[in-house]
């Protein structure tokens, strides 16, 4: 019981060695991430313009009021949107990967980003990304499209069988007809919207590996 004990407190401490090793490092990529742009800013003033907006205390430099509005107001909440969205899809992929029991598993193992590049294709071939809010418009489509190509996986699990195969399967299909249906708006686009569509759309990848560990497994 202690020796179990023990190797439990071990596990935990390197646990959160790592945790805390790894959100030094994010203080660090935001504070480096802060720093770029047009604006000189170094390091050291944008963590002072963060500290000072928390507890209004000076601490590493003196910082201009122009610096401190660029970086409170232009470049801190799009790294905070980055980390957000980074973290929300990691845990999307923990949880896809356990849901299949393989470590290699993808958005584009059930067919997501084939089908989200498609709908985004749509939006462009309807000249919805020239209206206005047309940015909107496009995630919408590729949104709406991703979210059918889960269902369809869903729904094909479902009658044939919750398991992680059939559901492997279900999206390496998918993945390959969507891709085909993005070559297809590829075909009919002009010559504006086709520049638009190579830049939207992902290329599909082949998934025989993923699935022959999978297999082995």
């Amino acid at each position: 019981m202690n020796e179990l004990r023990t190797t439990y407190r071990t596990l935990v401490r390197k646990q959160l060695s790592k945790i805390g090793m790894t959100f030094l490092l994010l203080l660090l990529l935001i504070a480096f991430a802060g720093s770029l742009g047009v604006k000189n800013v170094s390091i050291l003033q944008v963590f002072d313009i963060i500290l000072d907006y928390l507890v209004s205390d000076e601490i590493f430099a003196k910082v201009s009021e122009l610096d401190r509005r660029i970086v409170l107001y232009l470049r801190l909440p799009r790294i905070a949107l980055g980390v957000v969205g980074g973290a929300t899809l990691a845990i999307a992929g923990v949880v896809m990967q356990g849901i299949m029991r393989n470590p290699l598993v993808s958005p584009f193992t059930i067919g997501i980003s084939p089908a989200a590049g498609f709908g985004a294709a749509i939006a462009v071939l309807l000249g919805l990304d020239l209206i206005t809010g047309g940015s909107y418009w496009v995630v919408l489509c590729a949104f709406s499209s991703a979210l059918i190509c889960a269902t369809m996986v869903l729904t094909i699990s479902v009658f044939r069988g919750a398991q992680s195969t059939t559901l492997i399967l279900a999206g390496i299909a998918l993945t390959y007809f969507f891709g085909a249906l993005i070559n297809t708006t590829q075909f009919i686009a002009t010559e504006e919207q086709l520049l638009s569509l190579i830049h939207i759309s992902e290329p599909t990848r082949p998934l025989y590996i993923s699935y022959a560990v999978f297999c082995l497994k």
